[in-house]
Formats: structure tokens, sequence, C-alpha cells
């Protein structure tokens, strides 16, 4: 209905990219539940999460194409370094849905869970996450992402530059205390240190 559609989706998009963007930077680790379907965008927030946890009858689908439009929120980037390029093709072109099982096996989902319960083990596992070592957390979710356009021995010198700050740090010290001491580790905030 908007006078000029393509000027509509292209606010749309900017917003939802604007957002995903945040979050692929955000300091802190993205869990998300699934219900249903997520198709298009809602796709696109899945992919862009760092656990997803599916009920059994959620169903993953790009849609694009189905209705005469080329994908956006990230879907043809993230897809085929999900699943590689021939099923991400496959996905993309027939808008093939993907059930739970399927998406568990190809590395969409970190999780199935029972109908009814992904927003409840969702708020479990980001509690359980919350819990941790902020720095260290960040600094492992920081360091995978980064991996994406790392190369190998690049990456290798970025891990050892974080564990030896992470080492030095006050979490380090009180989590190798702690396991020393067989206790527990009590965690404080603390900014992660530079990649």
């Amino acid at each position: 209905a908007a006078r000029d559609p393509g000027g509509y989706v292209d606010e749309l998009a900017r917003d939802l990219h604007e957002s995903l963007v945040r979050l692929d930077t955000a300091g802190v680790p993205v869990v998300v539940g699934v219900q249903g379907w997520a198709a298009g965008a809602g796709l696109g927030l899945v992919l862009a999460a760092d656990i997803a946890v599916l009920e059994r009858s959620a169903r993953l689908r790009t849609a694009y194409t189905a209705i005469g439009l080329s994908p956006d929120g990230g879907v043809s980037w993230r897809l085929p370094r999900a699943v590689g390029t021939a099923r991400a093709m496959d996905l993309l072109l027939t808008n093939r849905p993907m059930g739970a099982e399927e998406a568990l096996v190809a590395g969409l989902a970190s999780r199935i869970v029972d109908d009814g319960t992904a927003a409840k083990a969702a708020l479990e596992i980001a509690g359980e996450i919350a819990a941790g070592p902020p720095a260290a957390l960040a600094t492992t979710r920081a360091m995978v992402r980064a991996g994406r356009t790392r190369s190998y021995g690049e990456h290798l010198d970025a891990e050892r530059v974080a564990i030896s700050a992470q080492a030095g740090g006050p979490e380090g010290r009180e989590g190798v205390a702690a396991f020393l001491a067989r206790r527990a580790p009590q965690w404080t905030a603390n900014d992660p240190p530079p990649l």
C-alpha cells in the first residue's frame, strides 16, 4: 500500500540492518528462541544469534524469491557460511522450508526443545551465560566472529594475545584461584581486552 514500495522497503531494510549490526557488535552473546516460523528477516535474526533454540515444530524458510524479492537481513551472507553454498542456494532459490531437526544437523540451530518451551529455554541459557565471566565471554564471542575474516595464522596470534590478556586479568586470576581452591568463581563486570 506504500506510495513508493521500493523506498518503503529500503527504509525497513536499513533499520533492520542497523539492528543486526548492533547485535553483531554487541559485547554480549545473543540467544534466540524460535517457535513457529522464522522466515525472511526472521531467519536473518536466527542467523545473527550465537545460540539458536528451536522448538520441535519450528520451521525456517528464506521466503524471498517466493514473493519476487531478493534476500535482506544478512541471509545471503550468513546462510552460505552456515550451511555451505550448495545448500544455501537450494534454500534461497526454492524457498524450501527447513524443520528443526534439519536445522540442527545443518548447523542453524544449537538445540531443539519441546514445543512451548523455546522462550523459557532461551532465557535459561541466557541467564547461565550472564552469570559467567563477562570479559571471557565477550572475548570468546569476538574471537569466533573475527575468525570469519582472518587467516589461521592470524587467528592463532589473536588467540594468544587474548588468552594472555585474560590470564593476566582479574577474571583469569579469579578463575584459576577458584579452580585450585575447588570453589565457584566470583565474576565481576570487566571490560574485555582489545582483540
